[in-house]
């Protein structure tokens, strides 16, 4: 009897002290999963409070792992369900940023939706520093799967384009598409664009093929021999990176 006695208050004391070290799992530990679930492209720094209701700095790593770009702070309440073990609801500044959930067959990221600079854009690809580029980027996605297998895309639209090298400005407006499945991207112009741009590539490499509205060609001539590489049928080929 003194036995099962024993055995009972040592059983509830494993259980209080693994219950308070869950309770209180810190907030680095999200950090973790992030990484573990995103290949180390997505990182956090600077993280307060715990695993179930904390706040940190997300980061981008570069396509050679070499270079941290940060992006937003980002605040997040986490709760446990059923089908979905886990459920994270990600905010910045108070706006919901993305509803993340881990379930059976992995992450799913839903709701994504944010704003960034171009400047954060321009970190990823190098070749393009040297423009002073500006404008508007907004990035959404939804139905997205993290695991083995990745699915969805991710969209981001940049709008109102321009460059400080450039003496006309706005050079337009753009749409880029990055499957998940195969790493790809698609870069596509918008109606309206004085240079219009189209290409695909991958998370490693992308050029672009970039053509100036005829009107417009003597403006940017300088420009674009600065940006590009002409070719013989009047195109500039781009290399982002």
């Amino acid at each position: 009897m003194k036995k099962v006695k024993l055995f009972i208050c040592v059983f509830a004391g494993i259980c209080f002290v693994g219950g308070m070290f869950v309770y209180k799992l810190p907030a680095w530990f999200l950090g973790v999963l992030t990484s573990k679930y995103t290949d180390n492209r997505l990182l956090t720094r600077e993280e307060t409070g715990t695993f179930w209701s904390g706040s940190a700095l997300l980061v981008a790593s570069d396509k050679d792992n070499k270079r941290n770009i940060p992006l937003k702070r980002i605040d997040w309440q986490v709760k446990l369900g059923f089908k979905q073990f886990i459920v994270l609801n990600v905010k910045n500044s108070g706006n919901q940023l993305a509803t993340i959930s881990l379930q059976k067959d992995g992450v799913h990221v839903d709701a994504l939706s944010t704003m960034l600079s171009m400047e954060q854009l321009v970190g990823f690809a190098n070749n393009l520093s040297t423009l002073g580029l500006f404008g508007d980027v907004s990035l959404t996605g939804n139905q997205i799967i993290l695991s083995k297998t990745n699915k969805g895309q991710i969209n981001v639209n940049l709008d109102s384009v321009g460059s400080a090298m450039s003496p006309l400005n706005p050079l337009g407006s753009y749409t880029v598409t990055f499957n998940l499945a195969n790493s790809q991207l698609d870069v596509q112009s918008t109606g309206g664009s004085i240079l219009e741009v189209s290409g695909s590539g991958n998370a490693k490499s992308l050029s672009l093929t970039a053509t100036v509205k005829p009107d417009n060609q003597d403006q940017l001539l300088q420009f674009m021999t600065m940006m590009g590489v002409p070719q013989g049928n009047g195109s500039y080929l781009l290399k982002v990176f």
